[in-house]
């Protein structure tokens, strides 16, 4: 690549003379100059063409929930487990310190608006035959200094800062994420543990009606084909519960690895069965989303700072004005020193001549980075929307399938409750009361497992409608990871 240069070099011995009206006049030119920003991005319109003003399933115009989600649960249990997440998960432990590492690339980044020195300093020493030891210590100080004439250096750090931004909602979108998959945890142990007390209680049942159809059977009341079936559904019951203790251990591993602690640490969850579904939240409007979800505005930050870097690459195409000094002071004794010293001053005034297209191209690149992050953004936003709308119905349909669930749970409690009465009675085998039985065992467990789905499409649904909870993660719990 050629350049042009002009360098302007100022030699002084001794003493250095300047006019102070120049000197004043100079620097206000330069502030006024690099206080000024000529290729700032044109602003965006946050709101993606086709958004919808409101929901499908849900159009009213409530304000939308804000507050920590998993409160609503009314379980100190939970929020202690959430709380442990945030000291200590490892995903956010790593996402914290990548949100160190953006603001170090800033603080590098607007390094480059101040002037640069060193300093150095030598000593020498000369032995020459025939002449006496020369020694020589010098000592210097240099500086640097690119006057950032086109904003090229200020649009380099705004779009660091906008990156740092959006780590900063990396950030809480992690920890929008341990939380709900804390809460789905949870969830699952209390459903496990549900449905091993409901397969207790079932095996408790099953050896009532062996003993039962034993006694029938020594009275000549029943025949062999019913204590063996009734032996068949006790051994199946009994068959079911090492399998669901192993899934509550795995399940509480599993835990403890999100609490960032090794398998088999105690969790100290003491509650047996699931709590109630609470009210359905206020969902707000769509347009909501673009201020409540971390991860959309993070989103817009990174298109944002994506723009700033074409304004950096623009820049870049214009000549740059770089300052240089240095001072240098030696002498063959240490008391003379400060009596032999020069300064250099210089100016240097550099721009692209012939470069092959390689500016135009860092140019064309950065914009092509700003269109891949607008689609990024937009689909984003649009994903989030799918989040909330797959929520809303999921957790609609799910409510209306253990309802029904539940209606059907009734009525074959009271199918069974007949055909017991007729069995008794001598009027129907045993087999259909065994059956209805079955059916009964069967349901239940299917409810748990149910309402269990329920409660993970309404973590879903607080998850995918974000929150400002924590807008700042210094605000978390974790600041600095343990």
């Amino acid at each position: 690549m050629k350049a042009y240069s002009i360098r302007m070099d100022i030699q002084l011995n001794n003493s250095i003379i300047m006019n102070p009206v120049k000197l004043v006049l100079t620097t206000f030119t330069l502030v006024f100059l690099f206080g000024c920003t000529l290729f700032k991005p044109d602003s965006r319109d946050p709101v993606p063409v086709d958004f919808p003003l409101t929901y499908s399933l849900y159009p009213e115009t409530t304000s939308v929930f804000q507050g920590k989600w998993w409160e609503d649960f009314q379980s100190t249990e939970l929020n202690r487990l959430i709380g442990k997440a945030f000291e200590s998960n490892f995903d956010l432990r790593k996402s914290y310190a990548n949100l160190k590492q953006s603001r170090s690339l800033v603080k590098k980044q607007a390094s480059y608006l101040f002037p640069e020195f060193s300093g150095n300093t030598g000593y020498s020493q000369t032995n020459a035959k025939g002449s006496d030891r020369m020694d020589t210590l010098s000592l210097g100080l240099a500086a640097s200094y690119e006057i950032d004439f086109w904003g090229r250096i200020r649009s380099l750090k705004t779009s660091e800062i906008l990156g740092m931004r959006a780590s900063a909602d990396d950030y809480l979108t992690m920890a929008m994420t341990v939380a709900a998959h804390v809460a789905e945890a949870w969830i699952d142990i209390l459903a496990t543990r549900q449905e091993i007390a409901y397969v207790k209680e079932r095996i408790n049942t099953n050896t009532e009606l062996m003993a039962m159809l034993e006694k029938r059977f020594e009275k000549g009341m029943a025949t062999s084909m019913d204590v063996l079936n009734q032996k068949e559904a006790l051994s199946h019951s009994l068959s079911l519960l090492p399998s669901l203790e192993a899934q509550e251990q795995v399940l509480a591993n599993n835990l403890s690895l999100l609490l960032g602690k090794p398998p088999g640490f105690r969790l100290e969850i003491n509650r047996l069965s699931m709590p109630d579904l609470v009210p359905f939240p206020k969902a707000g409007l769509p347009s909501d989303l673009l201020a409540m979800r971390p991860d959309v505005r993070s989103a817009g930050l990174r298109l944002r700072a994506a723009d700033w870097q074409i304004s950096a690459a623009k820049a870049a195409r214009l000549p740059s004005l770089s300052l240089s000094g240095s001072g240098t002071y030696s002498a063959e004794h240490v008391e003379d020193v400060f009596n032999h010293w020069i300064i250099n001053l210089a100016a240097n005034l550099t721009g692209p001549v012939f470069d092959a297209g390689r500016r135009k191209a860092d140019v064309e690149k950065a914009r092509a980075i700003s269109e891949e992050r607008l689609a990024n953004y937009e689909s984003t936003v649009f994903q989030a929307l799918l989040d909330v709308e797959n929520a809303m119905v999921h957790e609609l349909k799910q409510k209306d399938y253990t309802r029904a669930l539940s209606q059907e749970l009734d009525v074959s409690k009271l199918s069974y409750k007949e055909a017991t009465r007729r069995y008794l009675a001598g009027q129907d085998s045993y087999l259909l009361m065994q059956e209805k039985m079955l059916n009964i065992q069967n349901l239940e467990v299917t409810l748990i497992r149910q309402k269990a789905i329920l409660f993970k499409y309404r973590i879903a649904l607080y998850r995918s409608l974000g929150g400002n909870w924590a807008l700042n993660p210094e605000d978390q719990t974790h600041t600095e990871p343990r």
